[in-house]
Formats: C-alpha cells, structure tokens, sequence
C-alpha cells in the first residue's frame, strides 16, 4: 500500500475514532490538523482514484463517496 493510500486510511479511521467518542469534546486542534493534511492530500488521492486503471468504475465511486463523507465529517467537526 502506497504512503498516501496508508495515510488517507489513517485519517479515515482517526475521523471514525474521533466521532465514535461522541460524549466527549472534540479536539479541535485535531480536527484542525486533520483539515489541514486532507485539504493537501484529498485532491491527490481523487486524482489517483481517477486514473488508476485497475478500478474499476464502482471501486472509484466508492472511494469518492469515501472521500466526500471525510470531508463532510470534518466540515461538521469545524462547526
């Protein structure tokens, strides 16, 4: 597994651990470094998703949706 692969994964399930922890306060601080590296790092991986030749167009769709709820739940978690 490629590094941005293993780091958007990561990302993927600080987020969900994040939220899981719904009784407590949100880190902002976290939140705002979390925004921060998928602000760099969300564009690049969309684009890999888009030419990598070995998905297939459901895998892709997938992976977007993925990538569009990560961004939604990070945007809440700003609020």
């Amino acid at each position: 597994m490629s590094g941005l692969k293993k780091y958007v994964w990561l990302s993927i399930g600080a987020l969900i651990l994040l939220f899981a922890l719904t009784g407590c306060s949100i880190n902002q601080q976290f939140v705002e470094a979390v925004d921060a590296s998928w602000t760099v790092i969300g564009p690049e991986y969309l684009e890999y998703v888009q030419e990598d030749e070995d998905l297939d167009d459901q895998t892709k769709a997938n992976r977007r949706r993925t990538a569009t709820i990560l961004t939604d739940t990070i945007n809440e978690a700003k609020k």
